[in-house]
């Protein structure tokens, strides 16, 4: 039910690393599953705020989960999920979440290689940029000024 990648950071959390993952930059949107996602950050507001950890602070403070992902977390926080590196869940949802990000990039250019072979020279640097992109960053960046104009540029002070 929950993606592997949100199991092992679920895991980590409730096994006493959600300070560490909190620390080492983990990211919301990452994670797969919205309702994991929310589930995450009640457990950094738990841990930033030195309360503990356990399943049934997460689920007085995540109200918007769907009660069919409760047995699953339910499952993984009170049974245990193993010896998890918070290290290695951290790269496993980044790599899932660059993967995720990739595909729809990798799909385009397969698209457009069949559409407009005779065009090459136009799109292939734009996707090659995008796809180095989320290989660096995990997202990809679309240079257009039409999309630049949606992110609010903070002013330069002299």
């Amino acid at each position: 039910m929950l993606p592997p990648a949100d199991s092992a950071i679920l895991g980590a959390c409730f096994h006493g690393h959600a300070e560490e993952l909190d620390r080492l930059g983990l990211q919301p949107q990452w994670l797969e599953h919205p309702a994991t996602r929310e589930i995450v950050q009640a457990i950094f507001a738990l841990s930033r705020a030195g309360k503990p950890v356990n399943i049934l602070n997460v689920m007085a403070l995540s109200r918007n989960v769907p009660r069919e992902i409760w047995p699953p977390v339910r499952e993984i926080s009170l049974n245990g999920y193993g010896d998890v590196v918070a290290q290695n869940a951290l790269e496993s949802a980044r790599r899932a979440y660059a993967v995720r990000q990739a595909i729809p990039v990798a799909m385009e250019l397969a698209t457009l290689l069949r559409d407009k072979p005779d065009g090459v020279h136009s799109y292939l640097p734009r996707i090659v940029s995008q796809l180095s992109q989320v290989a660096r960053k995990g997202e990809a960046y679309d240079a257009r000024p039409s999309a630049l104009i949606k992110h609010k540029v903070p002013p330069i002070l002299f």
